[in-house]
């Protein structure tokens, strides 16, 4: 079990969100996902902030949200669970993650409140049963999708199968550019570039096109699973 937070030139965010997971008491573990060429220019900045118990730096060589989720997976795949965090959320409610915790029940995915889209929509800490994903077959990310998208694309795999919970009572706040509580950086440049949005919202329309009604049926098919039934990933 843990959370992965992939962070892009971002130190003085992280450490907020870091500051914000130690006063609210995080005991679950985690990874700050952070590529190569970011370490090598920031090592020492990142060395400098503080480190929530339990959790730990992994360099990478992806640089986008979802090649780094990719390319660490092999660690968290055996777990119960695995969260996602970003690098501009900031935890609000003590004892936040173990409250998500409580609400998962092996078959769903949760979603905290960030006092902007919640509940309509998952903007901020995620939380999934681990054999949820292990229906579908990819982590979290579909294959070719980076960053852009992956909250609708999960919020449509939710209503249409009733795997998503919002948890409103847990408050994590998403400290966003377009919620006017950050300022536009290095990092939203690059992220939503355009042909950061010609990729993903191709791959995005691509997989609701031809992909999305065969996972709606796989977490379909996984949520008929009987209590002391075997589940066997395809």
């Amino acid at each position: 079990m843990a959370w992965l937070l992939p962070t892009l030139n971002r130190a003085e965010k992280l450490k907020n969100f870091i500051d914000s997971a130690i006063a609210a008491e995080t005991t679950t573990p985690g990874l700050i996902l952070i590529d190569q060429d970011d370490w090598n220019a920031n090592e020492s900045s990142y060395k400098k902030l503080p480190i929530i118990p339990g959790w730990q730096y992994r360099i990478t060589q992806g640089v986008t949200m979802g090649d780094k989720v990719r390319e660490v997976w092999n660690e968290v795949e055996s777990r119960n669970w695995v969260g996602i965090l970003n690098d501009d959320h900031y935890v609000v409610t003590k004892h936040w993650d173990v409250k998500m915790l409580a609400k998962l029940d092996g078959k769903n995915f949760v979603s905290a409140n960030d006092r902007w889209c919640a509940p309509r929509k998952a903007t901020t800490a995620t939380l999934w049963s681990m054999d949820l994903l292990k229906c579908l077959g990819w982590p979290i990310f579909p294959p070719g999708l980076h960053h852009l998208y992956i909250d609708d694309l999960w919020e449509n795999l939710g209503r249409h199968t009733g795997c998503w919970r919002p948890v409103m009572s847990v408050v994590v706040e998403h400290h966003h550019v377009y919620a006017g509580k950050g300022a536009m950086d290095s990092t939203h440049e690059k992220v939503y570039s355009s042909k950061a949005w010609d990729i993903d919202t191709a791959t995005f329309q691509n997989f609701m096109k031809h992909d999305f009604q065969e996972a709606v049926n796989k977490i379909k098919k996984f949520q008929d699973i009987l209590p002391g039934q075997r589940f066997k990933p395809p």
